[in-house]
């Protein structure tokens, strides 16, 4: 545990504080009894040996997705992006890993999805004035928070109006 105590915690910045809920997930959690919890269920439910196993067929189907996309469009002389389709292919083995449903599910909600992706991993790797000189927190400079405020409403509408089609 010495290891993960020295290594383990990322500096909180005022993106992924916000957009985490106040560091509440597995990546930003802050080493501890509740991250060693979190690191328990996560391997023994998603990653222990016996998870892997159970959730082989959606590995194989989506692998198989994948590789039947694949020839299609190498038969039609179609351009494949292989980015987007190595990034659908994790999506939807991940997702279905987890609550055991499909994630994306059309053309148009993978895009979206990706761009959310991508807008969160922009925001999260740069570096904001506020979170070194907290005087400047209220003035939003760079409009950090602003960004996130945007991107944590479209998740949120999206995962409430999911969960109401349920």
């Amino acid at each position: 545990m010495t290891n993960e105590l020295t290594f383990g915690s990322r500096p909180v910045t005022i993106a992924i504080d916000y957009l985490t809920y106040n560091s509440s997930g597995f990546a930003f959690t802050p080493c501890g009894t509740v991250w060693s919890f979190m690191r328990k269920l996560l391997m023994s439910e998603l990653l222990g040996g016996q998870a892997l196993k159970k959730h082989c067929h959606i590995r194989r189907d989506e692998i198989q997705r994948l590789v039947q996309l694949l020839l299609k469009k190498s038969i039609t002389g179609e351009r494949v992006n292989v980015s987007e389709e190595l990034m659908k292919l994790y999506n939807n083995i991940i997702t279905q890993m987890m609550p055991g449903i499909k994630y994306v599910a059309s053309k148009e909600r993978g895009q979206e999805v990706r761009s959310l992706i991508r807008e969160v991993t922009e925001i999260l790797g740069q570096l904001n004035v506020s979170d070194y000189f907290g005087f400047l927190l209220d003035l939003d400079l760079q409009g950090f928070l602003k960004k996130s405020t945007d991107i944590r409403g479209r998740y949120d509408l999206k995962e409430s109006s999911r969960n109401m089609k349920k």
